[in-house]
């Protein structure tokens, strides 16, 4: 069953999530990657539909900004907060066993927050700046401070420039060297967004993890998701 809820997070901004519940105590949190939304192209909305035939919950929800939440401009603080402000509310909806689960940028707040979880799973996750990435998009801002940019789907967001900045200079490679041994990752042999030695840290530093996984996919996960689901339920299972 689907239960779609709006909250606030700590600056009163509206946010949009969906509850699908299962049976049991355990709720994975999912984060969506950027100028995307809570169903993360089908991503999410699958594997909630996968989680919950195992009788495990999950929620998923929009970051401000995005999808049907408040349409602010985006932040990276923004992210972290809004990340809080939904583990809060699971807490209090009763679930004691909680998950995080966040995609591509959606792993920044997760990996830069400090909440204790049973386990943390990231998929291809950012983590650095792209610099070259990050310098297109600076050059689409022209001598605006705010620009309207239109994603993969044809939805448009409003991006500050702050935003693109700190795409640019942020570095959690040492919240890396910090995060708890219950951590899996899940990387794409044939990601076609992160340049191809974007992930050595995280290889260089398997140890540091429960386990880190490369799947033959991209980096959306778009084809060859069972082996992905299937490794994740295990992960929550166990």
């Amino acid at each position: 069953m689907e239960k779609v809820i709006t909250y606030t997070n700590s600056d009163g901004d509206e946010l949009n999530g969906v509850l699908t519940k299962g049976d049991t105590s355990k709720c994975v949190i999912f984060t969506h990657g950027f100028l995307s939304d809570k169903d993360e192209n089908t991503l999410y909305s699958s594997l909630a539909e996968t989680l919950a035939r195992h009788d495990i919950s999950s929620f998923r929800f929009d970051f401000r900004g995005c999808g049907e939440s408040e349409d602010v401009p985006l932040s990276f603080a923004g992210m972290k907060d809004d990340l809080s402000a939904s583990v809060s509310l699971i807490q209090t909806v009763g679930y004691d066993e909680i998950y995080l689960l966040g995609h591509s940028l959606g792993a920044a707040p997760i990996i830069a927050s400090d909440i204790h979880t049973e386990h943390v799973i990231l998929l291809t996750p950012f983590y650095k700046a792209d610099k070259p990435r990050a310098n297109l998009l600076l050059d689409e801002f022209g001598d605006d401070d705010l620009i309207t940019i239109t994603n993969r789907f044809n939805v448009e967001h409003r991006l500050p420039r702050s935003f693109a900045e700190k795409l640019g200079s942020v570095n959690l490679e040492n919240r890396l060297e910090k995060i708890s041994k219950k951590t899996t990752a899940f990387l794409a042999n044939s990601d076609e967004i992160m340049p191809s030695n974007y992930y050595e840290h995280i290889l260089k530093s398997k140890k540091k993890f429960n386990n880190v996984v490369l799947l033959d996919t991209n980096h959306f996960f778009t084809t060859n998701r069972k082996p992905l689901f299937d490794h994740i339920l295990s992960l929550i299972k166990d």
